[in-house]
């Protein structure tokens, strides 16, 4: 009877110690998985908020598109336009006669009158 005792209680610790080190592994996987899970769901919601900043962004580019667009079709009508006007042809230059001293003293009597 001593004996089964004594292995009764040696079984016993021994069942107990197994369970307490059952029971920290399970404490410390506890620990590390709240902390992994807090971290994925920051990374979620980071991502999530880089989401939101690349679709703002990519409705500003369509609204410059569009805008570059209109402006691009308005040009486009401004060289159809400037290219239907007949331009002016500019005056030709009329060459200058050279003047001699002949016909400039002819200028002058003509302009002059003497007495005779």
């Amino acid at each position: 009877m001593k004996i089964w005792n004594k292995i009764k209680s040696s079984v016993l610790w021994i069942g107990i110690a197994i369970v307490g080190l059952l029971g920290l592994i399970a404490a410390f996987g506890r620990l590390f998985t709240k902390h992994t899970k807090k971290n994925i769901q920051k990374k979620i919601d980071n991502n999530e908020k880089k989401i939101e900043r690349v679709k703002g962004k990519e409705d500003q580019l369509k609204t410059q598109k569009r805008q570059v667009k209109k402006e691009l079709t308005d040009l486009k009508e401004t060289v159809k336009k400037t290219k239907t006007v007949k331009r002016k042809p500019a005056p030709k230059k009329v060459p200058a006669k050279k003047k001699n001293t002949s016909s400039a003293k002819k200028n002058i009597v003509s302009k002059t009158k003497r007495k005779k």
